[in-house]
């Protein structure tokens, strides 16, 4: 270290600062400690607590879609992929999403509502 001394001294002198004291100017900063359990712990939940509640304001309702408006984003896709030649993944994919659509329009047409007259004539066929 006294080999460069001399080289650093005159930069250290500018300042106004000795060597001494700008190689000494850190020997007193706590430059680690231990935490007992319950320190980590608290730091730990409440770096989950703003996590959480990060997430929550950063999340927004989806918009409602309907099967109508898939089924056109599907072949609006599906149309995509064709004029641009694409790869055998991407008409994987599609298939799935087709498959996806496909299942949500069965389940639409499970559970929509049946007219009154329908209703009623399903009654009469059982009691009769």
């Amino acid at each position: 270290m006294d080999d460069e001394e001399p080289a650093i001294e005159p930069l250290v002198h500018i300042s106004g600062v000795s060597f001494s004291d700008f190689v000494q100017v850190d020997e007193d900063v706590a430059v680690s400690g231990s935490l007992t359990d319950g320190e980590i712990l608290s730091a730990t939940d409440t770096n989950e607590n703003s996590n959480d509640e990060d997430e929550d304001d950063t999340s927004e309702p989806l918009a409602e879609v309907s099967v109508k408006e898939a089924r056109s984003s599907f072949d609006t896709l599906r149309t995509f992929c064709l004029q641009n030649e694409s790869d055998e993944k991407a008409f994987q994919a599609l298939f799935l999403l087709k498959k996806i659509i496909e299942q949500s329009e069965q389940q639409q047409c499970t559970l929509k509502q049946t007219s009154l007259t329908e209703f009623f004539r399903q009654i009469n066929y059982f009691t009769l």
